[in-house]
């Protein structure tokens, strides 16, 4: 049983790890860890070069697929722990991976912030299978950063046993990795089994304007895209895979709220007034950030011709305050 230390004498142990692995597979892996801090163990599969001496260098932009535990309690005495890892039926073979390439399994042991405290990385093979697998992968590196009101593509395949259902999301989590709720999302139900062939498919998702920036996130939490695979009705979670993005402010309106300047009637039905700093200028977007309403020197703005909905009303070319039409 490998022992991984680091200086302060946190470790983690685990028994031989798997030499290889077929796509759609859970895979179980049993570790023993030792820290002095709340931490994590994580399991990532990645594709690593390797020369013809076994000699691994890395490469962090591979990821393939990984999970990890919750924060587990800081302990002194060597507690087990075991993490199960679903590997996307969509996994490329070992044999179709270029020269010089080889997946491996990356363990760490992290602290609560995923900061890495120990770990290593162990070459492996994956194999075909003959079975149908219910599996889900990213295609493509997802997007790292998104613009409030934008309009976002995830690229992504799948395999599915049965009719189920895939769901895309941008979604928020808290400090400890726990789903919160759905920003946006696009569901597939049905969606049609596949057998042993991925489907292929990009999903389209906007962001909302109004949503709050990852800047502006309370401590620890973040926002990520994700797909996932259920069982017809619901039933059953087959799978996933997640990646964290930046979600910005809505792009060409700032996003502090003018104390100087107040609107009303707030909801509106014909004409939004303004009060307060004398306003040059008041301009009127979507929650896309589409300009709708330009106006010069007003106290008053005619939004009669609006659809029903949410609304920003910028002031003087700085900042910019939120309001709905009747």
């Amino acid at each position: 049983m490998p022992l991984l230390q680091n200086a302060s004498a946190q470790t983690l142990t685990h028994d031989a790890l798997p030499a290889s692995a077929q796509p759609g597979a859970t895979v179980n892996f049993t570790f023993n860890y030792t820290s002095t801090i709340p931490a994590k163990i994580g399991i990532d599969v990645f594709v690593f070069n390797v020369d013809g001496s076994g000699n691994l260098t890395q490469d962090w932009n591979t990821w393939r697929a990984g999970t990890a535990t919750g924060v587990l309690p800081a302990t002194t005495t060597a507690t087990a722990q075991t993490v199960m890892l679903s590997l996307p039926g969509t996994l490329e073979l070992s044999s179709a991976l270029p020269a010089g390439k080889t997946y491996v399994w990356s363990i760490a042991l992290r602290d609560a912030n995923n900061n890495w405290i120990t770990g290593e990385q162990v070459a492996t093979t994956i194999t075909a299978t003959t079975a149908a697998v219910n599996g889900v992968q990213f295609d493509g590196a997802a997007l790292t950063q998104v613009s409030a009101g934008s309009t976002a593509a995830v690229a992504y395949s799948y395999t599915l046993v049965q009719d189920g259902i895939v769901k895309v999301a941008l979604s928020k989590y808290n400090a400890q990795e726990l789903w919160m709720n759905d920003i946006a999302t696009f569901i597939a139900d049905p969606a049609m089994a596949t057998g042993t062939t991925p489907m292929m498919a990009t999903s389209n998702l906007t962001i909302p304007g109004d949503v709050v920036p990852s800047a502006q996130l309370a401590n620890g939490e973040t926002y990520k895209w994700e797909v996932s695979i259920f069982s017809a009705g619901w039933a059953s979670y087959l799978g996933g895979v997640k990646s964290n993005v930046t979600v910005d402010a809505l792009a060409g309106i700032a996003g502090n709220v003018i104390k100087a300047v107040s609107v009303y009637p707030n909801p509106v039905s014909n004409t939004l007034f303004l009060s307060g700093t004398a306003v040059q200028q008041a301009q009127v977007y979507d929650l896309t950030g589409k300009l709708l309403i330009n106006a010069g020197v007003v106290s008053g703005i005619d939004v009669s011709a609006l659809a029903s909905g949410v609304y920003f009303v910028k002031i003087n070319s700085n900042n910019a305050l939120k309001f709905i039409k009747n």
